[in-house]
């Protein structure tokens, strides 16, 4: 049975970790403050190809077929990505954000 004095223990034995994450925790957050303009504008580039995507996939003869065929591959194409590069090279989440 969870007792909050066992959670608190427990809280205790991994300190480090969780001081480390949430040092990171703030750092991403005052990162994201800051970088508000040129994030936004990397956003609003992104947005932009896959508007561009979207509205030549919904030209097509089936674009229900073929936003499945797109989404899949894309998925696909990342989940090997990740595999590999995790599995040589150990940068998983650098490229995940690609």
């Amino acid at each position: 049975m969870l007792r909050p004095s066992v959670f608190l223990k427990d809280l205790g034995s991994i300190r480090k970790t969780l001081l480390f994450v949430t040092v990171l925790f703030v750092l991403g957050i005052v990162a994201g403050w800051y970088s508000t303009g040129v994030l936004a504008q990397f956003i609003d580039q992104q947005m932009g190809g896959i508007r561009d995507i979207g509205e030549s996939l919904s030209r097509s003869s089936n674009p229900k077929w073929n936003f499945f065929v797109f989404i899949f591959f894309n998925n696909s194409i990342k989940a090997v990505l990740m595999i590999f590069l995790g599995l040589f090279l150990g940068i998983l989440r650098f490229c995940f954000c690609l």
